[in-house]
């Protein structure tokens, strides 16, 4: 049985891959409301989520998307892992 953490929410079934990238974050002010904080850290609510450009390559595919930040935590390696999400384009129906 997978834990909590461990629920799959994947609508699409995931490569893995160990490619560089490179992420933009945009050059926007997020207004925020402090929810509560202490000396090992802060949690803000926002009305609008954190988005970045994501730059890499999938064999000779160079793929340039605006995604969304859903997740973050540590790994088992004692970096930092993000989730992120797709942000459809216009054009994307």
């Amino acid at each position: 049985m997978k834990s909590g953490k461990d629920v799959e929410r994947r609508e699409s079934e995931r490569e893995p891959s160990s490619t560089k990238a490179e992420m933009y974050l945009e050059s926007t002010i997020y207004k925020a409301k402090l929810v509560d904080c202490s000396e090992g850290g802060v949690r803000f609510i926002m009305e609008k989520p954190i988005n970045f450009y994501v730059c890499f390559r999938v064999g000779e595919k160079k793929i340039s998307r605006k995604v969304q930040l859903v997740w973050s935590r540590k790994n088992e390696e004692g970096d930092m892992a993000y989730g992120f999400n797709f942000i459809k384009k216009k054009d994307d129906s």
